[in-house]
C-alpha cells in the first residue's frame, strides 16, 4: 500500500497515540496481529520520517513483547537503536525484554543506559533494582548447586 506523506503521517500518529503496553495486553491475538501488520506496512513506506520509524519500531517491539516473543521484540528495539542510539524507550524496553529472558546482567546494563537519558525515571530504577535482585538470586542458586555437588563427592 502506497501512502502520500500526509496520510502516512496521520496513520503513524493514530497508531502511536493509541498504542501503549497495557492496551496491547487487552487486545486479542488477532487484534495484535492486525496492529503488527499495520505498523509493518507503515514502516515499509519509503518516505517515513526516521524519528517516526523509531517510534513505530518501539511500538512493534512492545506488541511482540505482549505476545511473549522477546526475540522479535529485541530485534525491533535493536533496529531503533541503530537509528537513534540514545532513544530512551528502546533502551528501557530492551532491558525489560532481556529481564524476561533472564539475561539480568544485560538488562541492568540497558536500564543504566536508559537512566543516562532520564535519571529521574522511577520505573527504570525499579526495574533495575528488580533485575539486580534476580541476578543475585541466580548467582546464589548457582552457588548452592555447586556446593551440593561438592558435598556429594565421595572422599
Amino acid at each position: 500500500m502506497k501512502l502520500d506523506s500526509e496520510t502516512l503521517n496521520q496513520e503513524s500518529s493514530r497508531i502511536l497515540q493509541h498504542g501503549y503496553y497495557e492496551k496491547y495486553l487487552r487486545l486479542t491475538p488477532e487484534e495484535r496481529t492486525q496492529q503488527i501488520l499495520a505498523i509493518q506496512e507503515l514502516l515499509a513506506e519509503k518516505h517515513q520520517l526516521t524519528s517516526r520509524q523509531a517510534e513505530l519500531l518501539v511500538e512493534l517491539g512492545n506488541l511482540y513483547f505482549t505476545e511473549q516473543d522477546c526475540t522479535k521484540a529485541l530485534a525491533s528495539y535493536d533496529q531503533v537503536l541503530k537509528i537513534k542510539p540514545d532513544y530512551y524507550y528502546a533502551l528501557f524496553f530492551r532491558g525489560t525484554a532481556l529481564d524476561d529472558l533472564e539475561r539480568y546482567e544485560q538488562a541492568v546494563a540497558y536500564y543504566d543506559q536508559a537512566l543516562k537519558f532520564k535519571p529521574d525515571d522511577h520505573d527504570a530504577w525499579n526495574n533495575r533494582r528488580i533485575a539486580l535482585v534476580k541476578l543475585q538470586w541466580q548467582k546464589f542458586t548457582q552457588a548452592v548447586t555447586i556446593f551440593l555437588q561438592i558435598i556429594s563427592f565421595k572422599r
